[in-house]
């Protein structure tokens, strides 16, 4: 018997004799054939396409009014993060197929809609919080380091006016749950420690150095704190 007529006998069994032992077997037959459910294979999508689109779509608005789902306004910098969940079905129109309204609200009176307008403030991932960043220089003796400092072995030469910075990151605690990695924009770390990693740089001023960092940080996808 192949895979789909055995599924088929299955069903019908169960249809025929409702009882724990045919939806038991029923269940078995489903597993062993890897079948599933309209909703589970919507539901799959969507998550692929939430992971692959940072703002909500049409499509993902359509899915998400289906299966249900939540999004996320602002940012950690300028604001507060507010999760939007979905509260009802999609809206489209066959005229305006552009046209998209998806009701979310936040806590139990904060009721919008995301349209095709304002989806790009909206993000399908909870923002991750900045990353703190420390920086701090380091002192040399001429154009030597002084020392073993920092990871930086004892008489490193460096050129004429170049400076040493020790930049200390701390990386956001819900990096995890976003599925992010550690991302080492600077290579592996002079010291890792927890959420912490340090860094040794070399740039001209201080300046010079906090823009190499939230440049290279933003490449990544992270805002930068500054603390001093």
């Amino acid at each position: 018997m192949s895979t789909p007529d055995e599924l088929r006998e299955a069903e019908r069994a169960k249809d025929a004799n409702p009882c724990p032992e045919t939806w038991a077997a029923l269940a078995a037959v489903r597993e062993r054939v890897g079948w599933r459910s309209p909703r589970q294979i919507k539901q799959d999508t969507l998550t692929r396409l939430m992971a692959e689109n940072k703002h909500p779509t049409k499509e993902i608005a359509v899915l998400a009014g289906e299966v249900g789902g939540s999004f996320w306004a602002g940012d950690h910098l300028n604001g507060p993060v507010q999760e939007f969940r979905v509260n009802g079905k999609c809206q489209t129109w066959v005229r305006e197929p552009e046209r998209f309204e998806l009701p979310v609200k936040s806590g139990w009176n904060d009721h919008t809609k995301i349209t095709q307008y304002n989806c790009t403030s909206f993000t399908t991932r909870r923002p991750l919080r900045p990353c703190d960043v420390v920086i701090r220089r380091v002192e040399l003796s001429g154009d030597y380091v002084k020392g073993n400092v920092l990871g930086v072995s004892q008489g490193t030469y460096f050129g004429q006016g170049e400076k040493l910075w020790a930049v200390q990151v701390t990386w956001p605690h819900n990096m995890t749950e976003n599925g992010v990695v550690r991302p080492y924009p600077w290579g592996a770390p002079h010291r890792s420690d927890g959420r912490e990693d340090l860094y040794v740089l070399r740039s001209h001023d201080r300046d010079s150095i906090r823009y190499e960092v939230r440049e290279a940080l933003r490449a990544k996808g992270f805002a930068t704190l500054f603390r001093k």
